[in-house]
């Protein structure tokens, strides 16, 4: 029998829903462009056509459409979802998923100037209503991001004592297999103050995704990832590139890594790819081999993409799904989000990658991050790979780990990393079928949405 969530929202539009805490100004314009209105095709269109109609001021968008439970994985379990308005809903949870920066959302322009417009100053009044009166909970879906800086947290604990909304009644959910234990920790260092305790819960969305995603794609033969039996033909295949390193994010030690494989001359041996926009080159500047590169320093021969058509979610993220450059390189340098910081758990797409197309990595990642793999059921690659530097908490001497078995596998020659792909066969194996059956059994938003059923029954 289906456990029913109701989740309640304060604008219907024709047979559009209007995502909660939405600028109803910007509602007001989406709901004409519908019609056909106002004819706007692209995001910088949306835009002009904003400021043009509203005022430059208007132009303040602090959630977004969508929401983790939009996934249609969560059709095949016990639990199932009602949408309805908030005052025909006795209980329910009000659902905002901000935009990924944040800033808007706690009522900072992209300029740092503070709005005086956070996100509860669009919620209405009947909402706001219920909220502080306990018919409703407050679900902030941040499942986007990997974590939440501790300057967030703060302003986000600032906004909420403006709103009066209680802090029992707030929950954010998280990618992460330890935002609720960080947000504990700092929370008494006095960030925030004791008294004032939100619900903090751990949803490796990424994880779940990639698990329901790929299998999916496998089953319906979409070809955007090797299956098995795609493995079999393809695995003794003589791979043109020793190593496949895509990223799109000017993260610093995505750039250390880049530039040691242009200082090396690492490049001619891989497959890799950088998107760099012209605001962000100053970051090249600590970087001397990485001063003269042009936007995107990309091998493109293994894709069907010109370097015109590159965005950066073409390069790496969840919409990427050629598996072509896996099949034509050894091993994978795995740039993951967190790497500095020590004390935050998290796993993106990134590495699943690799994990659903049978390829190695080094993980280019946090502290622990290697261990953590192990404690969800994968195997990795020691003694093929060394992997001490997961247990470095140091990231400078972790870097320099990395970069010895860097060194040690590009410096291999060809037959040799042939050779030494096809001994791991059982691993790769091992960690294609784990990653695709994880669904089976119980997931980290199994207990969080009997916590939302406990609230609106």
């Amino acid at each position: 029998m289906k456990k029913y969530i109701k989740f309640g929202y304060d604008f219907f539009m024709g047979g559009d829903i209007l995502p909660n805490a939405y600028n109803r100004k910007l509602g007001e314009f989406r709901y004409l462009r519908s019609f056909g209105h106002i004819n706007s095709n692209t995001n910088i269109d949306f835009t002009d056509n904003i400021k043009k109609t509203f005022g430059e001021n208007v132009y303040a968008p602090t959630t977004v459409d969508g929401s983790v439970f939009d996934t249609k994985y969560y059709m095949n379990r016990e639990f199932a979802f009602e949408h309805g308005h908030i005052r025909n809903t006795e209980k329910y949870i009000y659902l905002i998923k901000p935009e990924p920066t944040f800033y808007g959302f706690l009522g900072i322009s992209s300029n740092g100037t503070i709005t005086n417009l956070p996100f509860w100053r669009f919620i209405t009044r009947d909402a706001m209503s219920d909220l502080k009166s306990n018919r409703a909970l407050l679900v902030i879906d941040y499942t986007m991001e990997p974590f939440i800086p501790v300057s967030h947290y703060e302003l986000f604990t600032r906004a909420i004592r403006d709103s009066e909304i209680p802090f029992r009644n707030i929950m954010i959910l998280v990618n992460s297999f330890n935002a609720k234990e960080y947000y504990e920790k700092i929370r008494f260092m006095g960030k925030p103050p004791r008294n004032e305790s939100y619900k903090i819960r751990n949803l490796p969305f990424c994880l779940e995704y990639a698990s329901y995603h790929y299998g999916e794609s496998i089953k319906m033969n979409k070809k955007n990832c090797i299956s098995l039996n795609e493995f079999e033909s393809v695995k003794r295949k003589r791979r043109k590139y020793k190593f496949l390193m895509h990223v799109k994010a000017t993260r610093k030690c995505r750039l250390e890594i880049l530039d040691y494989l242009f200082e090396h001359e690492y490049t001619k041996y891989g497959d890799y790819s950088l998107l760099i926009d012209e605001g962000e080159r100053y970051k090249l500047n600590p970087f001397s081999h990485l001063k003269g590169i042009s936007k995107l320093p990309k091998n493109l021969e293994s894709e069907s993409y010109a370097p015109m058509d590159i965005t950066a979610w073409s390069i790496h993220g969840r919409s990427f799904e050629n598996p072509r450059p896996y099949v034509n390189s050894y091993f994978n340098i795995c740039c993951e989000t967190i790497f500095d910081e020590s004390d935050r758990l998290s796993l993106t797409e990134k590495i699943f990658k690799p994990i659903v197309n049978f390829q190695p990595f080094i993980l280019v990642g946090g502290y622990n991050f290697i261990n953590l793999l192990k404690k969800l059921g994968f195997k990795t690659f020691d003694p093929f790979i060394n992997e001490s530097y997961d247990n470095e908490e140091d990231p400078i001497q972790r870097m320099l780990l990395i970069k010895q078995e860097i060194d040690k596998l590009c410096n291999m020659p060809y037959d040799e990393l042939h050779e030494w792909y096809l001994q791991m066969e059982d691993i790769l194996v091992h960690n294609h079928k784990h990653l695709l059956s994880h669904l089976n059994g119980r997931i980290h938003s199994d207990s969080i949405l009997e916590e939302l059923y406990d609230f609106v029954r």
